[in-house]
């Protein structure tokens, strides 16, 4: 599939800014003056018919605006974009909704098994997926987000987004805090029980989990799932803690570090009438709990700007 994508980027490149009759293509990739066989322009027109990037009328081919946005991506020497090829990808599952998409909300790694061995190798090829533990860069992290509106409603998309953003000012203060990146589990997998994985301190090379929550209006609250908690009751405080990132103010973010231990007054447990699945957790019932600010050294300014970016 990787291959109908590069060669369809040709064929946008080819049309761009001008009317081309499908005959005289076709006879140019009979007459062998392209690398490309026949079969390959039928599969690329075919992807971008269906797509939406191209528009077949009277025998001429124009290319739409999604395929304009995709041929303004690419390089002027033809060379394979993955920039452009991410946006094909995501253009191509909110069209043909494949069954392997739905499994991608699970996160990168738990969605694989769904994949065929080619759907597979597209995610690798276009650095969506890495088989390391490397945190994949912003553009990727980003489509992993658009693509979740394909998939979810938008209120769910929006604190998808949210969330989100409390996880990159984590991420960037672990960065400053102990002087390397933190392993970003949530993008790999929803199943772990936390977020980011780091390590205690600067000296101490013990691992540490953290659960991410972020909250943009009073009163100041967040959700904890039983797996979550059992995670964290299970590990203790020097192994686990939970970020809260309060932004209900964006130029004012302030920071809460809470342990396992603060909220064992507050965690509900099992019933002979049912189970618990989710438990709302209160700022304000957590005694004695006070936030880091925005303007401390130990986070750095990128996470303010990240929070008024973010936040708009």
């Amino acid at each position: 599939m990787i291959s109908a994508f590069w060669d369809s980027q040709k064929l946008l490149a080819t049309i761009c800014n001008s009317k081309v009759k499908y005959s005289d293509l076709r006879n140019t990739y009979l007459n062998g003056v392209t690398k490309y066989n026949l079969s390959h322009l039928e599969e690329s027109l075919n992807l971008s018919i269906k797509t939406g990037w191209i528009l077949l009328r009277n025998e001429e081919l124009h290319l739409t605006q999604s395929g304009q946005n995709i041929a303004n991506l690419l390089p002027k020497d033809n060379r394979p974009s993955i920039v452009a090829a991410r946006v094909q990808l995501m253009d191509f599952i909110a069209v043909e909704k494949p069954f392997w998409s739905y499994s991608l909300k699970m996160g990168r790694k738990e969605s694989i098994p769904f994949m065929s061995d080619e759907i597979a190798d597209v995610f690798y090829q276009l650095k969506l997926i890495y088989e390391d533990d490397r945190t994949p860069d912003h553009d990727a992290i980003e489509w992993w987000d658009k693509i979740s509106a394909a998939i979810y409603s938008d209120d769910q998309y929006n604190r998808i987004r949210i969330g989100r953003l409390g996880e990159y000012c984590s991420y960037l203060y672990e960065v400053a805090r102990v002087g390397e990146e933190p392993q970003w589990t949530a993008l790999e997998s929803n199943k772990a029980g936390y977020d980011l994985l780091s390590r205690r301190s600067r000296d101490i090379d013990s691992k540490l989990c953290i659960e991410v929550k972020t909250c943009t209006s009073k009163p100041q609250s967040f959700y904890l799932s039983k797996n979550e908690w059992g995670v964290a009751s299970s590990k203790g405080s020097k192994e686990y803690t939970i970020h809260f990132w309060d932004i209900c103010r964006p130029e004012n973010p302030l920071l809460y570090l809470i342990s396992p231990s603060r909220m064992l007054e507050t965690m509900p447990t099992d019933g002979i009438a049912g189970e618990w699945v989710n438990c709302k957790v209160e700022i304000s019932r957590l005694d004695n709990l006070l936030p880091i600010p925005i303007g401390y050294e130990q986070l750095p300014k990128e996470v303010l700007r990240t929070i008024k970016d973010g936040s708009k």
